[in-house]
């Protein structure tokens, strides 16, 4: 940590092929995965044949699963314990809560600090979250990550809190560098200025 970014498309396969290789074999210490992948040879996975090897899990299995299955048959806990619960994506069923180690977060939130490295952002910029900043994560994500890049951050959110006119205001007002949310709710907030002159 931190991990360095590679340099060059032969970089990115080195790092998916030994991934790939520790993905199955975390997978394998949950009692869901292992029976699924014994037979898996983790030295051919980058042989497609032998990946294609590897079954697809679809939400609906995981929204089959009652708490107990999901959290001790399906989830790995890692040996430092739980940091957070992440809420899964989508709209559509009961919600998904993974586990989360503290690992987990450090390096997720490097990943989300990345996003404003590609984006070219750099200390002195400063962001309108407009992500979500209850139960699912992204928001939050965007927001916390900001600082191990200098990024000053509104910590705007969606919805009630901060309906389409008041994020109008507040950017007009404290003019960020940077605008982070969905993209149909740019384009929402787009014709809403429009609208507005």
């Amino acid at each position: 940590m931190p991990l360095v970014l590679p340099a060059s498309r032969k970089d990115i396969e080195r790092i998916q092929s030994g991934r790939k290789r520790a993905a199955v074999e975390q997978a394998r210490r949950s009692a869901f995965w292992q029976p699924q992948l014994a037979a898996i040879r983790t030295d051919r996975l980058d042989d497609p044949n032998e990946w294609r090897r590897i079954p697809i899990l679809d939400k609906a299995t995981l929204r089959g699963m009652t708490d107990q299955q999901f959290y001790q048959e399906f989830c790995v806990t890692a040996p430092e314990g739980v940091q957070e619960y992440w809420r899964s994506g989508g709209v559509t069923g009961a919600p998904l809560f993974y586990p989360r180690s503290f690992r987990d977060i450090e390096y997720g939130l490097l990943s989300f600090a990345r996003t404003y490295d590609c984006a070219g952002a750099a200390r002195g910029d400063s962001a309108h979250v407009s992500y979500p900043l209850g139960i699912h994560p992204v928001g939050q994500a965007f927001a916390r990550s900001a600082q191990s890049r200098g990024i000053a951050i509104n910590w705007a959110g969606f919805g009630a809190s901060t309906p389409p006119a008041l994020q109008l205001d507040l950017m007009q007002r404290l003019r960020p560098t940077l605008w982070l949310g969905m993209s149909s709710y740019a384009l929402h907030l787009a014709n809403l200025a429009e609208a507005r002159g």
